[in-house]
């Protein structure tokens, strides 16, 4: 599936972002469909400080709208910031948006955890991640540190690098959050934190907000989604299995038959054999054999229903038949499965309208039409046969 990130904000986290994705499509295989669209982060942090939602969202949209314009299926902001115009983004985004915060609230739930400490930028932090945390109770630096943690972090997204002096102030943030306020885990609510703690021993235990989310994507693009939820949770539908000239039924690709549940990977075993099985080998053709074991071969004409035998090839065409169930002709008359002439039939071959009775001498039923056209004679429509 074709991703459209949200970058730019800032230029670290969208590049945290981009090479997560790529090392997790190398190590399974899979192929990456990426384009991203570079937000301003001065724009975000104005907006952000003003709290306008509704212009910030306007902003997304437009860009969402160039994501689409390339070929994206799905949207995503790498910022947990620039989440927080996400309920007025969703209305008016061009394209499903896979939001972080319920994958972020649903790795909460994994971890089993009861009480977890945010740091990040002020929104994130006064909001504990927009009131998403649902199974564990939030807590945040207080008071001047809020500020301070906040200040430090809009530093460093907007520069895309850390110093010694903002990497000690989150660092002391989150061992406070830990020892005074009983934080099981500190949650990176930045996707830029990163900077300051990969590759570092902060002295307690983080979850990374962006490499949740990063993740989340990747999982989403795998599969060809049908519709994105409010939420950002994604419905993975596996795309349906196309049919061939034959009838067969086939997947569009190999990613699609790997996402095939068991009971679509029956159905579609089920109908390939079916296939197989009605699927004709060389039949010989068959030979309508007249009545009183006249062997003379039916005539095949274009004009006549003999023409199609059951299996066989269809006459001056070359080709098979598409309906090889058709039935053999009929050989009991021209006039279906009646053995005996009628009206003007009847006088033209020689017996009696109606006539059913046997012959008393030679125990004999009346004269059958079929017969009388594989010795040579006319038949009842006028068509002159070949004689035997």
């Amino acid at each position: 599936m074709h991703i459209g990130l949200i970058g730019g904000i800032g230029p670290a986290a969208t590049e945290f972002y981009y090479r997560g994705l790529t090392d997790r499509h190398a190590k399974s295989g899979t192929r990456l469909e990426l384009t991203i669209a570079n937000a301003q982060v001065r724009d975000l942090s104005q907006n952000l400080a003003t709290r306008d939602a509704r212009k910030q969202a306007g902003i997304i949209a437009a860009l969402i709208s160039r994501l689409k314009a390339a070929g994206a299926q799905i949207a995503a902001v790498t910022s947990m910031g620039g989440h927080f115009c996400i309920d007025e983004l969703l209305p008016i985004s061009p394209l499903p948006i896979l939001s972080g915060i319920p994958e972020v609230d649903a790795a909460v739930k994994r971890g089993m955890f009861k009480t977890i400490g945010i740091i990040g930028t002020r929104m994130v932090m006064e909001t504990r991640l927009y009131g998403a945390i649902s199974s564990a109770t939030a807590v945040v630096p207080p008071g001047a540190e809020l500020d301070k943690v906040h200040d430090n972090y809009v530093a460093m997204a907007t520069a895309g690098r850390v110093t010694d002096t903002q990497r000690r102030v989150f660092f002391a943030a989150g061992e406070r959050l830990c020892r005074e306020q009983n934080a099981e885990v500190v949650l990176l609510g930045g996707t830029d934190l990163f900077l300051a703690f990969q590759g570092s021993n902060a002295g307690f235990p983080v979850l990374d907000c962006a490499d949740v989310h990063a993740e989340a994507i990747y999982q989403a693009s795998r599969h060809v989604p049908s519709k994105a939820h409010q939420g950002g949770a994604i419905i993975d539908v596996v795309r349906p299995p196309e049919r061939d000239r034959g009838g067969t039924d086939r997947a569009s690709s190999s990613e699609s038959v790997e996402s095939m549940t068991g009971d679509e990977k029956g159905r579609a075993h089920v109908s390939a054999s079916t296939l197989q099985r009605r699927a004709p080998s060389r039949l010989r053709r068959r030979e309508a054999r007249p009545a009183h074991g006249d062997r003379s071969p039916v005539p095949r004409g274009r004009g006549s229903d003999r023409s199609l035998m059951a299996g066989g090839r269809v006459k001056g065409t070359g080709r098979m038949d598409d309906d090889y169930s058709l039935p053999p002709p009929p050989r009991s008359g021209l006039r279906g499965n009646d053995r005996r002439p009628k009206g003007r039939d009847a006088e033209r071959l020689g017996c009696a309208a109606g006539a059913g009775e046997r012959d008393p001498t030679s125990g004999r039923g009346p004269p059958n039409p079929q017969e009388l056209i594989y010795k040579g004679r006319e038949d009842t429509k006028g068509v002159k046969m070949a004689p035997k």
